[in-house]
């Protein structure tokens, strides 16, 4: 298993990604299977960081991937409230297409083959797809 523990800036997401791009390609997952994790991750770690900024007391995320089976298995903690469940399934792109926010959480939905919350964490699941 890999951890890490990051602050809660902008530079860690491109930590997180680089940490889970290569978990990925040492699980032996392909090319497009790495570029969903590495997305998934972005946004998720982008969006703990938006919601906890470093002001917060003891604000960090929690980064964590780690190999089951013929998947890879990523997780997202904040030292907030994460995002809620509702908000995960209910997650939609924005009505304007060129609006910079707002659409993470439905990336994160439709990139992963599973995804969860639970405990203010978002665990991930990678597999291949056919093509």
């Amino acid at each position: 298993m890999r951890s890490l523990v990051l602050p809660s800036v902008p530079e860690s997401v491109s930590v997180a990604v680089e940490a889970a791009e290569q978990a990925a390609r040492e699980s032996g997952l392909g090319e497009e299977a790495v570029s969903r994790a590495s997305l998934v991750v972005a946004e998720a770690v982008a969006n703990a960081v938006e919601h906890v900024p470093p002001s917060s007391s003891g604000a960090e995320v929690v980064f964590e991937a780690w190999t089951d089976g013929d998947a890879l298995s990523l997780r997202v903690c904040d030292s907030g409230d994460g995002p809620s469940a509702e908000a995960l399934e209910t997650a939609a792109l924005p009505a304007d297409l060129l609006q910079t926010h707002g659409r993470g959480l439905y990336l994160i939905r439709v990139l992963s083959d599973h995804v969860r919350v639970e405990n203010g964490c978002l665990t991930i699941t990678i597999r291949e797809r056919p093509a």
